[in-house]
């Protein structure tokens, strides 16, 4: 599971490993496994991780979702 930190907007977004929205590396401003001035995308195991990654250090931003890969958004 990908969890998509977008700092500028306070929103945050799980997503699926196969999803095609995960960029293939790092850009100028966000990162994979890390974060930047704009955020960064962070891996974790599974969706509980990822939540609860969110719960303790995101919360007071957005949850967004996915509507290419979370099935909790269909």
């Amino acid at each position: 599971m990908w969890l998509n930190v977008d700092i500028p907007t306070k929103k945050v977004t799980i997503h699926e490993d196969d999803c095609s929205y995960i960029p293939k590396g790092n850009s100028r401003y966000k990162k994979l496994n890390g974060l930047l001035r704009d955020g960064g995308w962070l891996h974790l195991k599974n969706r509980e991780e990822a939540l609860l990654e969110y719960e303790h250090n995101y919360r007071e931003y957005e949850r967004g979702y996915c509507f290419t890969c979370d099935t909790s958004a269909k």
